[in-house]
């Protein structure tokens, strides 16, 4: 049984997110997508041309995973590849406009599902702040 102290909520406020990110989404294209594959299309968006290497070191995961991300939304029509002009082993990716579609629509999802999140946050003072900060990063840490 949690708490309802801060270890308690911590806990509760995270497996609530992992459940947010668990389920399959349609962000307007009419497909369902999971979250490490609407991540990786925002990371080719913040990126046009970005490599597998780029995407990967940027979501903090194995090339390989990303590899297999890409390939399903290669087949799936959100994004182009492209050989890089100086490097002929280098595959770089670009959004298509069903792509963009779909990080608009991921945008949108996460201003209206996030936005509430910061702004409590912005209603804290400096000191509050501060105070959740330090502890929120010593759970990190000891994690």
């Amino acid at each position: 049984m949690e708490s309802n102290g801060p270890i308690g909520l911590f806990l509760k406020g995270h497996r609530a997110l992992s459940e947010m990110e668990a389920a399959p989404r349609d962000y307007g294209t009419g497909e369902l997508l999971y979250a490490s594959e609407v991540h990786t299309l925002e990371c080719v968006a913040e990126a046009p041309g970005i490599n597998l290497t780029g995407i990967a070191a940027r979501l903090e995961v194995s090339k390989s995973a990303v590899s297999k991300f890409v390939g399903k939304l290669m087949a799936a029509g959100y994004l182009d590849k492209s050989r890089a002009p100086d490097n002929a082993k280098e595959v770089n990716f670009t959004l298509t406009e069903r792509g963009a579609i779909a990080v608009r629509g991921h945008r949108e999802y996460r201003r209206r599902a996030f936005g509430p999140l910061f702004d409590a946050e912005a209603r804290l003072s400096p000191r509050e702040t501060e105070i959740v900060s330090s502890f929120l990063s010593e759970l990190l840490r000891l994690l």
